[in-house]
């Protein structure tokens, strides 16, 4: 992502320009940008701070035709365009025209300065992986504390003939922002072909391995074709239409971008299985259709097929080694089954195929919270709000990390922040619920849950969060209601067996808590935190052989897991184990300075001075 601050001069340049049908090379990024630059407004709505984008299409004497989306103009108040040169002019509001059955919008304003117009290309001749360009000028607020153009580039993921709703069909993976809706979508040629609409905010699922931390399900970004404004202007207000490209005849037969862009839709609504069928479908029509396989992959771990998913992922690497969204998937799923080092390489190399993914650097940051590298994951949190300062996953995270790291305020501040960005973020709620109580707001905490719950009654993570905090105040009915409802709604759903198994600890109802985690671990035999819940509830039933075992499988998965040690060398001393003891001890010790885990530093030197030693 390239963000220029201020608006600089505009280039000269008043005639509309057609695209003609000879070869025209690509233009160098930098070019684009220049281009882009030069027909790219900022429409400064009524509400403080919020803006929206749109472009220079025509000019008529003295009078500037704009398009936008219409859902930036879509009430009716004060507006300004602020051109270039950074010139403000006042909207009529009157001019504002909007076109029928789509998310798009037209309207005036007069200026005696001279403003380049878009040069219009033709939205059929561009085909999924072809590079694109997307520009506009975030709502400030957080690290953008005023007006900045941005210039984002990207690849094209779909190009599709049956729109969704408002009239979508392009789809891309550029990074974009709150405010750049209405902003141009251009080719390598610095032609518009679309205009930008819908920045879909990345989906946060709770890690499997750390509920606390998030990981993202990455989305991909819409737009709405030139060609469908072309053709859709003149049945508005003849006097604003502009020259039409040539354009191809658009075929009525569906084609794979269409069920691709279907099938994203479908996963952002959380219609797992609608979305794996129309995944399906774009495979057949398109083999070798890079993107479906990784968005398939994606959806089959969301749905716990973990083989699957890592058979789709490894084809869409195949398919396209440079498809970064593929390695963040495959590395969420391998996270997922506790293949800390593959998903490490994953991640790595997501981020080195694109550095300005935001996405990938809040997946890194839950992996290596994981890890227990928690300033690692707490840079790579910081590192993604800086390229989108709007993400709500990222004060997600942040909140987590502060909270374990000992800093509470911050991590309200940040559930707060990520609240305040999406009121409707049920997920968002969940987490600030832990939060508060750590900080001893246990009411407080109970609000939020009731909040997500309210927001998303299908959400089994607010279940599972207020389970855990009932249980904290010692409503184990209550609490075992929660997690009971949690393994209704999603019967694959690991935390809920763990919690649930803590639960049944917590009521002495250890031969419960037992087959809780055997549940935990059936569905994920190299799930670390489903050996030390196991490891647990085998101890508090005599088996100390059983409890060693489980937590010497918990370090073999995790070796930086200090709570393990501690818990294996308490039940090797219970065997009269001293040495082993002693060797476990030391190492939880190191581990929890390492990691400023100041509560289990102080119960490891009780229980080494108990035994006698240093």
């Amino acid at each position: 992502m390239d963000i220029k601050y201020g608006l600089p001069a505009a280039l000269i340049g008043v005639s509309i320009t057609i695209a003609q049908p000879q070869i025209v090379r690509a233009l160098s990024v930098k070019e684009v940008d220049k281009i882009a630059e030069s027909v790219t407004v900022l429409v400064d709505g009524p509400s403080p701070g919020l803006f929206g984008s749109g472009v220079l299409i025509k000019r008529q004497g003295n009078t500037y035709t704009v398009v936008t989306a219409n859902h930036v103009v879509k009430s009716e108040g004060t507006y300004s365009i602020i051109t270039p040169d950074q010139k403000r002019y006042s909207l009529d509001y009157g001019t504002v025209k909007r076109l029928p059955g789509v998310d798009l919008a037209v309207f005036t304003f007069t200026s005696e300065q001279s403003y380049s117009i878009a040069k219009l290309g033709d939205s059929t001749s561009i085909s999924r992986g072809m590079n694109c360009y997307v520009t506009g000028f975030p709502s400030t607020g957080n690290a953008l504390t005023a007006p900045v153009y941005v210039f984002t580039d990207g690849k094209l993921a779909a190009n599709a003939n049956k729109p969704l709703a408002d009239g979508y069909t392009l789809m891309y993976n550029n990074e974009t922002l709150p405010g750049m809706s209405g902003g141009p979508v251009l080719n390598d040629r610095g032609e518009l072909i679309g205009i930008h609409g819908r920045g879909v905010e990345s989906k946060v699922e709770p890690s499997a391995t750390n509920p606390e931390i998030g990981r993202v399900k990455t989305a991909y970004n819409l737009g709405l074709s030139i060609n469908t404004f072309l053709s859709l202007v003149p049945k508005v207000d003849s006097a604003l239409a502009v020259g039409t490209p040539p354009l191809q005849p658009q075929s009525l037969q569906p084609k794979a971008d269409d069920f691709f862009l279907q099938a994203e839709e479908k996963s952002k609504n959380s219609d797992f299985q609608g979305a794996i069928r129309a995944y399906d479908q774009a495979i057949t029509l398109n083999p070798k259709y890079a993107e479906a396989y990784a968005g398939r992959g994606s959806v089959r771990g969301d749905l716990s097929d973990f083989q699957g998913a890592m058979r789709d992922l490894d084809q869409a690497i195949v398919l396209n080694p440079q498809l970064a969204v593929a390695y963040v998937y495959r590395s969420n799923i391998r996270g997922h089954s506790s293949d800390f080092q593959g998903a490490q390489k994953d991640i790595d190399q997501a981020i080195a195929l694109n550095p300005k993914f935001a996405d990938a650097y809040i997946s890194r940051s839950s992996l290596r919270a994981n890890l227990g590298d928690f300033q690692g994951a707490l840079k790579d949190v910081d590192q993604a709000i800086a390229l989108n300062p709007k993400l709500v996953s990222a004060y997600i995270n942040r909140a987590a990390l502060r909270g374990h790291l000992g800093d509470l305020q911050g991590a309200l501040k940040d559930a707060d922040q990520a609240i305040a960005l999406n009121p409707k973020s049920a997920y968002g709620y969940a987490h600030r619920s832990g939060i508060r109580v750590n900080l001893g707001d246990s009411q407080g905490a109970l609000k939020d849950t009731d909040q997500a719950i309210a927001l998303n009654p299908q959400l089994a993570v607010a279940y599972v969060s207020r389970s855990g905090i009932r249980g904290y105040l010692n409503d184990l009915q209550g609490a075992l209601k929660d997690a009971d409802q949690a393994i209704s709604l999603n019967s694959k759903l690991v935390s809920a067996y763990a919690v649930r198994a803590n639960i049944r600890s917590a009521s002495k109802d250890y031969q419960g808590a037992l087959k809780d985690a055997d549940r935990a671990i059936a569905l994920n035999p190299k799930l670390a935190h489903g050996y030390s819940v196991r490891g647990f509830a085998q101890g508090e039933l005599g088996n100390a052989q059983g409890a060693i075992q489980d937590f010497s499988k918990v370090i073999s998965l995790n070796p930086k897991y200090a709570e393990a040690y501690y818990r294996r060398g308490f039940w090797r001393a219970k065997l009269n184990d001293k040495k082993g003891a002693l060797a476990d001890y030391r190492k939880a010790a190191a581990l929890a300075q390492e990691q400023k885990n100041t509560d289990l530093s102080g119960r490891v030197q009780k229980a080494i001075q108990k035994l006698g030693g240093r």
